[in-house]
């Protein structure tokens, strides 16, 4: 369960559920769209390009494999990753989608499936992203 089990997961599962239908709860020209237009950043009013670019973050992924072992792998970018570090990986997807030769395959696919070790590269080279696997 994405929420965790038992007594707590089951309130953190109800809590998302209840946030996500009040944020499509709020068609424009509502009260509760008004109540949360008040709350939320205007246009123009996010980080300032000094916080940008001293912006980081590194996440954890966890996962246990068929054979009961388990897997850390870290992510980590150098910029902000709303404004400084997404924008540069669009841009590197753009330029591996048109310049690197990718597996000849077809579909609905992800950018990790679709480009894979080609992009991985290019954002580790690149973008200022790290990746590593424990």
């Amino acid at each position: 369960m994405l929420s965790g089990n038992g007594f707590k997961g089951k309130i953190k599962a109800y809590a998302n559920a209840i946030t996500l239908g009040v944020v499509f709860m709020g068609k424009q020209g509502s009260f509760l769209k008004k109540v949360v237009n008040k709350l939320l950043p205007k246009p123009g009013e996010g980080p300032n390009k000094t916080k940008r670019e001293a912006g980081f973050y590194k996440f954890k992924l966890f996962t246990t494999l068929a054979d009961d072992s388990e897997i850390l792998g870290i992510v980590t970018g150098d910029r902000d990753p709303g404004y400084g570090s997404t924008c540069k990986m669009l841009a590197e997807s753009a330029i591996c989608l048109a310049q690197d030769e990718l597996p000849n395959i077809g579909g609905c696919l992800t950018p990790s499936i679709a480009m894979g070790d080609k992009l991985l590269q290019r954002l580790e080279a690149n973008a200022g992203l790290t990746f590593s696997i424990k």
